[in-house]
This record gives structure tokens, sequence and C-alpha cells, in this order.
């Protein structure tokens, strides 16, 4: 339970994600109907909780090479697929510095755990910020926060000998935190950086790899 953010990639053919993801929806659907005579399901909406209005069978066939099987954790046999257009190519738990990013830069302000495409620039844009924090953050030796314990109905933080940065409100004005639902520390330390540095790594690679003319890179987050 927490943030969990996705960088996705397709080819849309000019669909959007939504209408992509109520086509994963669909062919999933048909898929197990074909496994599973005694189960059928006739709308995504009963199957997924996806929206009906979403369905367009154009989609569903520009997209059919695409479909490939993942598997929830729990299905260690793989007994239970569901197809995904979407290639994961970036994951990050509860870095929620780059959320706020992505939610200020990319998605209006609205945070909704919607999927936004992301443009190649906006990509570089939080790339070169990343660079510009771990260029001038000053780190030092220090006491981070590695959880929270409850001493009756008093929250006490758990800290333990780290690294943090000393000078929290110059990164801050290029890369605050932001506090929410299970989103993790707010606290300018090795974490933070580590996030900044995996970010960096997962950018690079996307940047690299996308073949722009063709393929679309979405973020999306749960909680």
């Amino acid at each position: 339970m927490g943030l969990d953010m996705y960088l996705k990639r397709a080819n849309l053919h000019g669909y959007t994600p939504e209408q992509a993801e109520a086509a994963n929806a669909y062919y999933s659907m048909m898929e197990h109907n074909k496994e599973n005579p005694e189960e059928q399901y006739t709308s995504i909406q009963e199957w997924a909780g996806v929206d009906d209005s979403l369905l367009d069978m154009g989609a569903v066939e520009a997209l059919r090479s695409q479909y490939r099987p993942t598997y929830f954790d729990f299905d260690v046999d793989k007994l239970f697929p569901m197809y995904d257009v979407f290639e994961q190519v970036g994951y990050w738990r509860k870095a929620n510095a780059i959320h706020r990013w992505f939610v200020q830069n990319v998605q209006d302000g609205v945070d909704d755990c919607g999927t936004y495409i992301v443009t190649r620039e906006q990509l570089e844009q939080l790339k070169a910020a990343c660079e510009r924090v771990l260029a001038i953050a000053q780190i030092v030796d220090g006491q981070i926060c590695t959880g929270i314990s409850l001493d009756g109905e008093e929250e006490r933080r758990i800290m333990e000998d780290g690294k943090v940065v000393a000078n929290p409100d110059d990164c801050a004005e290029i890369l605050p935190t932001q506090c929410g639902f299970f989103f993790g520390m707010t606290d300018y330390d090795e974490i933070y950086i580590q996030d900044l540095e995996n970010t960096v790594n997962i950018l690079t690679e996307v940047l690299e790899q996308t073949d722009w003319d063709t393929e679309s890179v979405c973020y999306q987050a749960s909680w």
C-alpha cells in the first residue's frame, strides 16, 4: 500500500491512453471468456470496472499485435493472464518529489491516478531538474527517518544514522517533496537523493530507447 509510479510505453496508433486501457480490458475479457465458458463477462465495466463508453473497437484491432500477457504477483503459476499493450519502462515507489513534478508539469495539477502522455521534452526537463539538484545538494552525515511507530496515539519517527541534505531549501526550489496518503517521507536525505539518481537512470534509458516517431510514453500513479 502506498504511492506506486509507472512509466509505460506503447504505439497508440493515435488513440488515447484511456482508449488503449479500455482495449486492454476488452481483449483480456474476451481471452478470459474463451478459456472459461462457465464464467462469461459481457462488458468491460463488469469485467474490470472500466467505463464501457471508452471502448473503441478500432483501437482493439489497431493494437492487437501489441497485447502481451501480464500477471498479478499472487499468480505465481501464471494461470490468470491480463493483456496490456503498454510496456513498463520505469517504476518508482513513494518518490513523492518526482510524482509532484509529473502532477504539476504533465497533469495540469490534477492528481487523479490517470494515465497521461509525457513528451520527450517533458522527460528531458525532469531529467535536467534532477541533475541540477544532484549537482548542488550538499550531503552530510545525519539522522534519517526510516519509518513511523505508534506510542499510544502519538506517532514517533524512527531515526537511524545516514546521510542528509544540508541545503534542503536549495533543492526544494527545484524539486520539492510532497506529503500525501502513503506517499512516504518528505525529508531531504539519502532516500530523496536515491530517488533522483534512479530517475536520471530511468529517463536516460527511456529517452534513448523510445522511437519517438511511433511510440508514446505515459505516466500513471496509484496508491
